[in-house]
Parts: C-alpha cells; structure tokens; sequence
C-alpha cells in the first residue's frame, strides 16, 4: 500500500511529529501566558492558598450564624492584621540595625585586609588583566548603577496593584467558595464522578489548611528556639532573629540562605573573634537542619 500511494504513508509518518509540535508549542504558549500574566496570576494563586487555609476558620463563623460575605470580610481583616502585626515587630529593631550597616562592613573589610596576601595575589592579577586589555585596544566596561529610587517608583503601582488583586481574590474566593464548589460538582454528569469531586474538594481543603497551620506551627517553635539561642550566644534582639527566622523559614531553601547571610552579618556586627561571629551562623544552621 505504500509503494501503491507513498504520499499516504508520508503523511501517515508526519501524524505524530505533528501532534508533538502541536503539544510543544501548547506547552510554550502556557508558558507565554504564564510569564505575561504573572501580575494577575500570582496574587490570585496566593490569595487561593490563603484562603484554603483560613477555610476552616470561615467555617467556623459561618456555623455560628454569619454570612458567607461577613465571614469573608472578617478573614480579609485577620490576615491583614496578622501581616500589620508582623511588618510592626520587624520595623522598630530591623530600623536600629540598619544603622549597624556601616560597622558591619567596616568589620568585614578588616577581616578581609588581614589575608593581605591574597588581596595582593587578585591585585596583581587584576592589573596584568588590564594591562593586556591595554595592549589589545583598551576595552572599557561601563556599569549603570541604576537609580534605586526611580526603580521603586516604578514597582510601586505594580506592587499596590498585585496587593488590591490578592485581597480582592481572597474576599471573593472566601465568600464564593461554595458557590464554585457547587458550580464544578453540577459539570460532573455522572454522579460518582461527582461523589469523588465532592470527597476532592474536602479533603484539598482540609489536608492544605491542615499543612499549612502546621508547618506555621513549626517555624513559630523553631523562631522561638532560634531567639533563645541568641539570647544565651549574647546577640543583641534575640527575638528579631527568632521572628526573622520563623518567617524566612516558609521560603524553602531560600530562606534558611537568607537569614543565615543575616546571622552572619549580625556576628561581624557584634563579636570580634572568628569564632564567636561564626557562632550564631552555625547554631542557626544547626537548629534549621533539626
């Protein structure tokens, strides 16, 4: 038959390449819309993981007679005061220590001076680099700093923009969500599909907001350990760095990098010897990996 019609087998062989070009450029389109729509997208994706959390809370008040809208309104302003109430406790000590910045680095640049030795090494590297870009025609490199306050300018409306979507997305999905669960389980025709969608639904939103207090819970104990070893290490705002800790914590990897930069910056600011400024860096390290 192909030797009969070679163009019907051609076209045959073509049928997958092109269901794999046609889920390819799905798969880049996704992404397109992904990256373009981050704007919208992240603030409603957060504002549906918070509200699958505070879940059970709106149930609560919705069994003790409140309507789905008050309820709604009384979460939005829980997790409003709750990030006031954070953002309050890091302003006053996170403001004194910004002070400390100069001492920090004065510090670090005379640790550094003592290995004159391999400052001496880069140095002579670095002019014989120039010196051979000298020869081949002088290459200048030019660096823009930038401005940072035309680039907060800039982010600013951005940032208040992704701010009034996530609380507006978190009102409307506190308030709706049984609408919408009721909306997905009446496109299910067959009605043990819906039973499953139904038994989905509560156990998403009982497993995710279980996760989510507990794992609060866990970086809440571990900031409270974290504070009372620098307390007892002799670092100044022990419950700064308890707070700090417990926060950056949800940021996986990221965040114990982080706040162990923090730490170390903290011991440059308030030991001298190397081994007491190493200290709350390794104690953090050490209470982090438990």
């Amino acid at each position: 038959c192909s030797k009969a019609n070679p163009g019907l087998a051609f076209s045959q062989t073509l049928k997958p390449v092109a269901r794999i070009a046609v889920i390819f450029i799905a798969v880049l389109a996704a992404f397109a819309a992904l990256h373009y729509c981050r704007t919208l997208l992240i603030p409603i994706t957060l504002s549906v993981v918070i509200g699958l959390m505070f879940g059970p809370y709106a149930d609560r008040l919705e069994k003790a007679g409140m309507p789905p809208s008050i309820s709604a309104v009384i979460v939005v302003f829980t997790f409003v005061l709750l990030i006031a109430a954070i953002g309050g406790a890091f302003a006053v000590p996170l403001s004194e220590w910004s002070r400390k910045l100069p001492l920090i680095w004065e510090r670090m640049r005379s640790i550094v001076a003592e290995w004159r030795g391999v400052v001496e090494t880069a140095a002579s590297i670095g002019e014989q680099l120039k010196n051979l870009g000298e020869q081949n025609g002088g290459v200048t490199v030019k660096v823009d700093e930038g401005n940072p306050a035309k680039d907060i300018a800039f982010l600013a409306p951005e940032l208040l923009a992704q701010v009034i979507v996530f609380l507006a997305s978190l009102y409307f999905f506190v308030s709706s969500r049984h609408s919408i669960r009721t909306l997905i389980l009446k496109l299910c025709l067959d009605r043990r599909l819906r039973w499953r969608m139904a038994h989905v639904f509560r156990d998403v939103e009982k497993l995710v907001s279980r996760y989510l207090v507990s794992i609060t819970f866990i970086n809440l104990g571990m900031g409270a350990v974290v504070a009372a070893a620098m307390y007892l290490l002799g670092v100044p705002s022990p419950l700064l760095w308890g707070l700090m800790a417990a926060v950056l914590n949800y940021a996986i990897y990221i965040g114990p990098a982080v706040m162990a930069l923090v730490l170390l910056g903290v011991g440059f600011a308030t030991f001298t010897e190397p081994v007491w400024i190493a200290a709350p860096v390794a104690v953090y390290l050490c209470i982090n990996l438990t």
